[in-house]
């Protein structure tokens, strides 16, 4: 469904979806309002990119059901708020697009060792430092964190 024009909400009905679901794309649209909860229980979910759409709010806590996600889009939205930790704890996770957001908070304080690949979180307005996890990573092979207020 990437780059179709689609307009408007996404449907609460994901709870409808198969429980097998790997892949959802939806980036490239204009969708808008924030992202349904029953989308974030979807656990067997690989591969999620709502980027490129005009998502607002914050993103609820619920997406730590999704711990099977290899890649994350969640860029070039509206969220705000904060950046769930729970994303970061993910261990399959190693391509987290957040970048060009409204995201106004401290990162989360990660304890465990970081093990994604790519880390786009340019374009915010986030504040404080960067958890040491970050810079212990043996895996990082891309980190923006440029235009934020660090």
């Amino acid at each position: 469904m990437n780059n179709n024009r689609i307009v408007g909400s996404l449907p609460n009905m994901f709870s409808s979806l198969s429980a097998n679901l790997l892949v959802m794309d939806v980036g490239s649209n204009s969708l808008s309002q924030t992202l349904p909860v029953t989308l974030l229980k979807l656990e067997k979910l690989t591969w999620l990119n709502v980027g490129q759409n005009k998502f607002d709010g914050s993103i609820s806590t619920e997406i730590s059901g999704m711990s099977n996600l290899v890649n994350l889009y969640l860029n070039n939205n509206k969220f705000s708020q904060s950046i769930p930790g729970e994303i970061f704890q993910f261990a399959k996770l190693q391509y987290l697009y957040a970048q060009s957001n409204r995201f106004n908070s401290n990162l989360p304080v990660v304890e465990n060792t970081i093990d994604l690949l790519v880390i786009r979180l340019d374009k915010n307005s986030l504040t404080g430092s960067l958890p040491l996890s970050f810079w212990s990573s043996t895996a990082l092979e891309a980190l923006n964190i440029t235009d934020n207020m660090f």
